[in-house]
């Protein structure tokens, strides 16, 4: 049977940074609609702030997609990280000398 070797820092970084992204991904759609009244109409214009609108829109439902797939990984890396570290303290506690 191989070793596996698992970095708990090293994935504890990848969790954090995931958590980070995510929580990113879902405030994005504040961020849009101020990019949008930001815009305003210049010059009395609207183009500008009807292209960002509909370029948003079409980013809207990527990001979402997206979203939901990195929520994926960061819910598979924690249930590793769960895992590993649960099964460390059961083989230490199983390997400790009885008393």
């Amino acid at each position: 049977m191989s070793d596996v070797y698992i970095s708990y820092s090293e994935l504890g970084e990848v969790e954090t940074s995931l958590t980070d992204i995510v929580a990113e991904f879902e405030a994005a759609v504040t961020s849009s609609e101020d990019l949008e009244a930001a815009i305003s109409d210049p010059y009395g214009k609207h183009e500008l702030r009807n292209a960002a609108k509909e370029f948003e829109e079409r980013w809207d439902q990527k990001r979402g997609e997206l979203g939901e797939d990195l929520a994926k990984i960061l819910e598979r890396i924690t249930g590793i990280l769960d895992g590993f570290r649960q099964g460390d303290d059961e083989l230490a506690i199983a390997l400790e000398p009885e008393k």
